[in-house]
């Protein structure tokens, strides 16, 4: 039986602003979050419950392992330009879509967290930074699956 390819992709993550696509070469997810859209009304009068689902907004925090580029001050430099900005598309995996919301456009993220660090491997101390995107609007997951073919 053959292995179908993954529906989610299996590149780094990347985001793209003002039609420039930023790859987020070298980095793993550390964590992913959604903050569930779901808001209770409870009536105080006979404690009655009813729900609405808002959509759910989303955050997701990397690292990237600097050390590896080429060029690891370029790099950086590169990416503090865009900290702490909305960026127009975040693509969890680059070979995937971008999110979109529920009426299919493009949903921009907040840039927030941009955090040098250092790991210590085998005695070397090593150059990494973790990044943190926020979702403006709330996403459809689903939309950031491959396209049939790809």
């Amino acid at each position: 039986m053959a292995i179908s390819p993954s529906i989610f992709g299996v590149e780094a993550p990347a985001f793209e602003v003002a039609g420039n696509k930023i790859l987020l070469s070298h980095a793993i997810v550390l964590s992913e979050r959604f903050d569930d859209g779901l808001i209770e009304h409870e009536s105080i009068i006979n404690g009655f419950r009813e729900w609405d689902n808002i959509g759910d907004h989303y955050e997701i925090n990397l690292q990237i392992f600097l050390y590896k580029y080429a060029e690891s001050r370029a790099a950086y430099l590169l990416l503090k330009d865009y900290h702490r900005t909305l960026v127009d598309k975040f693509y969890r995996r680059s070979d995937g879509q971008a999110f979109r919301n529920s009426n299919n456009d493009f949903i921009q993220f907040r840039f927030d967290q941009l955090i040098p660090d250092i790991i210590e491997s085998d005695g070397e101390f090593l150059d990494v930074l973790k990044l943190r995107f926020i979702s403006a609007d709330t996403l459809e997951y689903s939309s950031a699956l491959k396209e049939t073919g790809s």
